[in-house]
């Protein structure tokens, strides 16, 4: 494929920021209350840190850091840049101001890793046990690590093991007399469910069954379930196929029929107890989310349910998104004790010892697969979730670089902007254009 038209990049950062909402941290325990970093005075190792300016981003970093700091007085770790999204990295390169450890989205730092932005976390002369770190890791995070197709490099340490999950309002459908779901259920008796909260029963009616994020996770999923691709292994554009045709007119008709477009569940999370009109039953996202659920469920009398991903195929041969975020180590950390530090507090950060210091914030379900059915995680929420839906295996594990398809970072970037836009307005547009639209995009990179 030819060289990238350059103006093109502009538009790559501006689109990519819009689809890690699976990857990061919402909310914590102490969301209202800052968490404040201690200093380790006079010690001999000095790291800086960037991360997200969400307030429970910093408090999770922060706890962090002032655990790990007191097992290691020698080491003092500030947090010291937040930013929106990655976007704000060529600036703090530019000025010489690149913090050593940074934070990181799957779906995000192709254009990064691929820029030299980021050690290569895989070799090992430089970051000693990395091979038996990263294989302590769910296969579909570590492929996030990636850049591009052919990429054998790890650029980043991942945190989260986020895939798709549906949380339900319990009360809602106590009240409507509505079976409970369970994990492993199919797509049928998916569509069943939505079908029954939007037909009144005992005086309440949803006005919509699902609150269903236009979200670039949930149409590469779909895609998946249906057999489409963007793209052949060849990087040709290959969406127009009857598989793709089936997907989108499948999304089209459902969007229209059975879903609230919100990517934070807000209206989801609004019910009040006892109310007749309820906005939606059911809301799609990752355990990132759960703690912002489940205070609203608190604050407003409701019972939150949690529940696996439906099965598309119907016979355990799904597929289920899966994204994460994680950490890098800046390239313009050349100490090599600072470095070999920084290395050590992410490993330290993504133990079962680490994990277990942050499980409280109710919002980073691990990576590591040591811990998919124990820690301190599966404690949280214990009494009104099931915790086990965000882990359930009755479908595969899709990782969410679902763009992965070519041998240049930057076209990876571009696709996600071009495919969201395809589904964008799958609601109105027909298929054709939709198609044409994607066409067009693909075929001016050259």
């Amino acid at each position: 494929m030819k060289k990238m038209v350059n103006v093109l990049v502009a538009v790559i950062l501006a689109a990519i920021a819009a689809f890690s909402l699976g990857c990061n941290v919402q909310n914590t325990s102490k969301k209202d209350n800052a968490v404040e970093v201690e200093t380790n005075e006079n010690a001999e190792i000095q790291l800086t840190v960037g991360t997200l300016s969400d307030q429970s981003e910093k408090n999770l970093m922060a706890t962090w850091i002032n655990a790990f700091q007191r097992l290691h007085k020698n080491v003092n770790i500030e947090l010291k840049k937040e930013y929106t999204t990655m976007e704000a990295l060529p600036a703090y390169k530019t000025s010489g101001d690149m913090p050593d450890i940074l934070w990181t989205a799957g779906d995000q730092h192709a254009l990064y890793s691929q820029g030299n932005y980021f050690y290569d976390l895989s070799d090992e002369t430089k970051f000693a046990g990395s091979e038996a770190f990263f294989a302590t890791m769910y296969e579909a995070v570590v492929e996030t690590t990636k850049s591009h197709a052919d990429d054998t490099a790890k650029w980043f340490v991942p945190r989260d093991y986020n895939r798709l999950t549906v949380f339900y309002n319990k009360t809602v459908f106590e009240q409507m007399d509505i079976a409970l779901p369970q994990d492993g259920w199919t797509m049928k008796q998916f569509l069943a469910t939505c079908e029954q909260l939007m037909t009144e029963k005992n005086g309440v009616k949803c006005a919509k069954a699902i609150s269903w994020p236009d979200w670039a996770p949930m149409h590469s999923t779909l895609m998946r379930n249906y057999g489409a691709s963007y793209l052949d292994e060849d990087g040709v554009c290959a969406i127009d196929s009857e598989a793709t045709r089936a997907a989108y007119e499948w999304y089209k008709n459902f969007y229209n029929s059975s879903v609230v477009s919100e990517i934070d569940g807000s209206n989801f999370g609004r019910y009040r107890l006892g109310a007749k009109e309820v906005s939606s039953g059911m809301f799609v996202s990752t355990y990132a989310r759960l703690g912002t659920v489940l205070e609203s469920a608190k604050l407003n009398g409701w019972q939150l349910g949690t529940v696996a991903f439906p099965d598309f195929s119907g016979q355990g041969e799904g597929y289920t998104g899966v994204g994460c975020s994680g950490y890098a180590i800046s390239t313009t950390c050349t100490d090599e004790a600072k470095r070999n530090w920084a290395w050590e507090f992410l490993k330290w950060c993504m133990s079962r010892d680490g994990y277990d210091t942050v499980a409280e914030v109710g919002v980073v379900c691990p990576a590591i697969r040591s811990m998919r059915n124990d820690g301190e995680w599966t404690k949280y929420g214990k009494d009104m979730i099931n915790y086990h839906a965000f882990v359930d295996d009755h479908t595969y594990d899709m990782g969410l670089n679902y763009q992965n398809v070519l041998p240049k970072a930057t076209t990876q970037d571009l696709l996600i902007k071009f495919a969201q836009d395809f589904w964008k307005n799958a609601g109105s547009v027909s298929y054709e254009d939709a198609v044409r639209k994607f066409e067009s995009s693909f075929s001016a990179l050259g």
